[in-house]
């Protein structure tokens, strides 16, 4: 979840009552949320992104090995991240290059 000035990992709360589309939803409500990134991690979805990372201009991919990588990444949405709808209108995914 990435808000204006901060980033958070966080779990949607499902109870029996509510579903996790309805978690989600009431989420993306929040004015201060701007993305919600999905991952599907499998080692597929890693390497492609990987793959991603080493098409970059190599600036940023030296920054990447020496600053706080997930910094970089969080703060530069458009360089890493795919619009994809999901559940809400905030939903991304992790860029990715065959």
């Amino acid at each position: 979840m990435i808000y204006e000035d901060e980033y958070d990992i966080i779990m949607p709360k499902v109870t029996k009552n509510i579903r996790i589309e309805e978690s989600w939803k009431e989420i993306s409500n929040d004015k201060q949320v701007q993305y919600i990134i999905w991952s599907n991690i499998s080692s597929d979805s890693l390497y492609f992104f990987i793959n991603h990372i080493m098409s970059l201009n190599m600036d940023i991919i030296k920054s990447l090995i020496k600053e706080d990588s997930l910094d970089i990444i969080v703060n530069n949405p458009s360089k890493f991240f795919n619009k994809y709808k999901l559940y809400t209108n905030k939903d991304y995914t992790l860029k990715q290059k065959y």
